[in-house]
Parts: structure tokens; sequence; C-alpha cells
């Protein structure tokens, strides 16, 4: 074969040449930040995964303390339950001992009341058997709370029972006090 317009190919194979040398060292320049990038991955989901099993843990912790307070509160209302059962068996057997296994209800009364310090409320309840009577009151104390609520009796006066409340001598506070009395046949 004859070449009749030969071509100087040397310049372009060291443009080629050089293109070369830059590709490659932009080649090493992406490998190295590559590196760096991948190494920075590596320590941060090192980190990630040291706070997720901490959390793990943490979570456990919860879990464990999560299934104690149930149990506990589960054994506290099943303390309550029977506590509430063994009560009212208590007051079916002091109504049946006091009035016979067959008790018939002849009334009841409700009311509310309050007392403050050194007072007593007289509530007149006419005339019942207070012998067959029982009291049911519940008391709430305010301005302090807790304390005793004083006496609370069921006596005849001669012509009427009379339901006396009183409040604790010397206790600055006010008793609220809801009650029932009932009187059986």
């Amino acid at each position: 074969m004859n070449v009749d317009n030969p071509v100087d190919l040397a310049p372009v194979l060291a443009q080629l040449q050089q293109a070369l040398t830059n590709l490659n060292t932009v080649s090493q320049q992406i490998t190295t930040e590559n590196a760096a990038i991948t190494q920075e991955l590596q320590t941060q989901t090192s980190e990630i995964d040291a706070v997720l099993e901490s959390l793990t843990t943490v979570n456990g912790e919860l879990d464990n303390t999560a299934t104690a307070v149930n149990q506990h509160t589960s054994d506290k209302a099943l303390e309550i339950t029977q506590a509430l059962t063994a009560s009212e068996t208590e007051v079916k057997n002091h109504v049946t001992s006091k009035f016979g296994a067959h008790t018939v209800i002849k009334s009841i009364q409700r009311g509310e009341t309050f007392t403050a310090e050194n007072n007593t409320s007289n509530i007149n309840l006419g005339n019942i058997n207070v012998d067959k009577s029982i009291i049911n009151a519940v008391v709430v104390r305010t301005n302090p709370v807790g304390g005793s609520p004083g006496a609370i009796r069921l006596e005849h006066n001669g012509v009427d029972a009379v339901l006396y409340i009183g409040s604790s001598a010397g206790v600055e506070a006010t008793s609220y006090v809801s009650w029932e009395v009932v009187e059986y046949a």
C-alpha cells in the first residue's frame, strides 16, 4: 500500500497520551475520594448500629418494665377485688348475724351534709329502730385532706332516731359526708 499523503500522528498521539494521564489522575482522585466516603459511611454506619443496639437494649428494658408494671397492676387489681369480695362477705355476714338470714329492708334514708371544726350535724330520721339499722357513710375531707371525720353514730333520743355526724376537735377542716341509714324489718 502506498501512502501519498503521510500524516504526522505524533501530536495526536501525544494529546491522547496526555488525556490518558489526566484521566488516570482523575480516576485516582475519584478512587481516593470514594475510599474516604466509604470510610466515613462505615464510621457513620457503626455509630448508627451502636445507637440502634442501645435503643434495642432500652426497648428491651422498657418491655421488661412494662411487663412488671402490668403484672403489678394485675396483682393489685386482684388484691383489691379480693378485698372487696371479703368486705362484701363481711357485711353480708354482719347483716345476717344481726338481722337473720332473710332480711327485709324496711326503710332507707339518704342525705348529704358537711361539718366544720368542732361542729356536729344532727339529722332527725323519724321513728326507726336503731337496733335494726346500719349506717353507710362516705366522708371526704378537705382543707386539710385526710384525718378523722369525727364520730358518726345513730341514737334514739326517746322520740326519734338521730344521726350524729361530728368533726374532729381541733382540726380545721370540713368533712363532706354522704350518708345512708338502712333499717331492716
